[in-house]
């Protein structure tokens, strides 16, 4: 039997990248997966690379900067002093509850996330 464990939300910051590689050098991981939409999300996938680990996918509807134009999708998003950005997990919750996502935005965001 193998054992996989992968480390969650690699490209989030270069602090969390750091510590996910480290772990990986170690032995304690097999694998990570990406946040695209991280702040350190490029320099993370260039770092994963050089280490060896197997990068996966970490689709991503509720926290930080979408990667489609906010005009596309705006069920997902709010504006929190004048930076827009997704309505995090709470008010991801309580949205879908209330009705307010629209599925097309979901499908446009995850498909520009791939």
């Amino acid at each position: 039997m193998e054992l996989i464990v992968t480390a969650d939300d690699y490209g989030y910051s270069p602090y969390r990248d750091d510590i996910i590689l480290d772990c990986f050098r170690r032995g304690i991981l097999t694998g990570t997966s990406l946040m695209v939409n991280g702040k350190s999300a490029e320099s993370a996938v260039q770092k994963g690379k050089q280490a060896g680990i197997c990068i996966g996918l970490h689709l991503n509807l509720s926290e930080g900067i979408p990667i489609s134009e906010p005009s596309q999708i705006p069920s997902l998003l709010r504006e929190e002093n004048g930076v827009v950005q997704f309505l995090g997990k709470e008010g991801f919750i309580q949205s879908v509850t209330e009705g307010r996502i629209v599925p097309s935005e979901v499908e446009t965001e995850l498909r520009n996330q791939v």
